[in-house]
């Protein structure tokens, strides 16, 4: 987005919580509390879930209300995104139509899961736009709170290394993240990467898996590799984001930090 969306995107959600603030949980959207954060063109509220958020986005001329899972990696997310889609009937009888898109994470496009609940052509007439997004969340937070705080996370979930060869000098040279099937997200992984442009003719080995107790310890230990730069490989569209030019999990065992 250009500055000029971007201050007029903050303006709105300024004028947002300020018209739905008879209602104190709309504060938590703020930036400045604990629970709220603007990010670019969104704006977001905590739940009692980690990485699940009920969400304001501004889209070009469009202005949405979503559920969004963020941050968990593609099977956590995938996880509790079923979950949510359970109550999909009940939710669209209370907003009163369908749910404009459902998103799912996946390699090499999306990381995060997404339900956009409404999808709203943005007039310059803000105070009727925030009206009808207001409207819709209420809505949803009243019915999809409490569903939401009783979300399964996975239990028992693996980090997995898969090395790649013959892809050059500058590499990648690893896949690596997490799943509950490593065989099957293998075998996923050997289809995709065999009908990409860029990948067709490497070679990929899964070298060694890690156990974990639970999504979230997983889950913790993927992102605290994700955040080491130096050792990552640039997101290659439509292939992977997951891509490393040193083995993360040696990196690890160097660092000593705590695995599995």
């Amino acid at each position: 987005m250009f500055m000029a969306d971007l201050i007029e995107a903050e303006s709105f959600w300024y004028r947002l919580i300020d018209l739905l603030g008879t209602d104190d949980w709309y504060s938590g959207y703020l930036p400045t509390t604990s629970l709220g954060t603007l990010q670019r063109s969104a704006i977001e509220h905590t739940t009692d879930i980690d990485g699940v958020h009920l969400c304001f986005r501004w889209r070009n001329n469009r202005v949405q209300v979503t559920i969004t899972i963020e941050n968990l990696g593609i099977e956590r997310a995938n996880n509790y995104l079923d979950q949510i889609l359970e109550y999909r009937t009940d939710l669209e009888r209370i907003i009163g139509s369908e749910v404009y898109k459902i998103e799912r994470a996946e390699d090499g496009v999306r990381s995060d899961a997404r339900i956009i609940v409404k999808n709203i052509a943005r007039t310059e007439n803000w105070d009727r736009d925030i009206q009808l997004l207001g409207k819709t969340m209420s809505s949803i937070k009243a019915y999809l709170l409490p569903k939401i705080s009783t979300l399964v996370d996975l239990s028992r979930c693996y980090y997995y290394v898969i090395s790649i060869s013959g892809s050059g000098a500058n590499g990648p040279n690893y896949k690596a993240g997490i799943t509950i099937n490593p065989e099957g997200r293998f075998k996923s992984h050997l289809g995709k990467f065999g009908n990409h442009e860029k990948s067709s003719d490497w070679t990929l080995e899964m070298i060694e898996k890690v156990e974990f107790e639970s999504g979230a310890a997983a889950g913790f230990f993927e992102q605290k590799l994700l955040r080491v730069r130096t050792i990552r490989y640039k997101k290659i569209h439509r292939l992977s984001n997951e891509l490393f030019l040193e083995n993360p999990l040696e990196f690890a065992r160097e660092k000593d930090w705590k695995i599995s």
